[in-house]
């Protein structure tokens, strides 16, 4: 078992973070990709790091095609990221995988919202997110540790106009977990392909990518496939991950 790390260590971890943050700051302004770190107070232990952005951009113009009502204009993405995370989780070894099969996060939220006009100036809104479960959180219903959910009042707007939907909290959708930059990843995959195949031409934006996909997607689904292994070795089981893998 590897010795806890020092607070110098851990600083130098945390410093390499931010920096990779810092560095892909000046390629998204140039795509239009705003990107604001909020000041927000977060209970933290000695080991822990974190932060809270808001992202916004605009979506191409020939992904508003699949969206409803037709006729909408400028549809603007609008999303916020809250995490803490454990730094020593984000250890890898020289084969370039982390060491250590946990959960990187103690808190991760990532908030979407799309909103858009429609030829009678009216504004329409949808909402989603990404999140981690809150485990001291007692529900009936399943929560996978990571999971999708969609919302249209999100702000549980008293009159809010429901129209002909129909509106749920469940179900929960199993999702891959997804930060700051894989989370804006995903969104410029799903609504600006054009602006990310310009950021893909930059090897940094590459290289961090995949390295937090390795940190962050590697543990997790390794977890998730522990629950079928005879002799698992993981130390983040796959029924912490996901209740349906329980049967008591």
């Amino acid at each position: 078992m590897s010795k806890p790390k020092t607070k110098k260590q851990l600083d130098k971890i945390k410093r390499k973070l931010e920096r990779e943050i810092n560095m892909l700051m000046q390629d998204f302004g140039h795509q239009g990709i705003t990107l604001i770190r909020k000041d927000e107070y977060l209970p933290l232990q000695n080991n822990q790091w974190s932060y809270n952005y808001s992202i916004s951009f605009y979506a191409d113009s020939n992904i508003i095609r699949h969206m409803r009502p037709k006729g909408l204009s400028n549809v603007e993405v609008n999303a916020s990221v809250r995490l803490i995370a454990n730094i020593e989780e984000w250890e890898v070894t020289q084969e370039n995988v982390p060491s250590k099969i946990t959960d990187p996060f103690a808190l991760l939220n990532f908030h979407t919202t799309l909103r858009a006009k429609s030829k009678s100036e009216i504004f329409h809104t949808t909402v989603f997110h990404v999140d981690r479960h809150d485990e001291t959180k007692l529900s009936n219903e399943i929560h996978p540790l990571y999971h999708l959910q969609y919302r249209q009042n999100a702000e549980e707007i008293s009159d809010f106009a429901y129209g002909h939907t129909l509106e749920l909290d469940i179900p929960r959708f199993v999702h891959l977990p997804m930060e700051l930059i894989l989370g804006l990843d995903f969104l410029l995959a799903t609504f600006s392909p054009e602006k990310r195949k310009v950021l893909c031409g930059n090897s940094t934006y590459i290289n961090i990518c995949k390295q937090y996909q390795k940190n962050i997607w590697y543990p997790y689904l390794k977890s998730l496939i522990s629950n079928w292994e005879h002799n698992p070795s993981s130390v983040w089981k796959a029924d912490s991950n996901h209740p349906l893998f329980k049967f008591k």
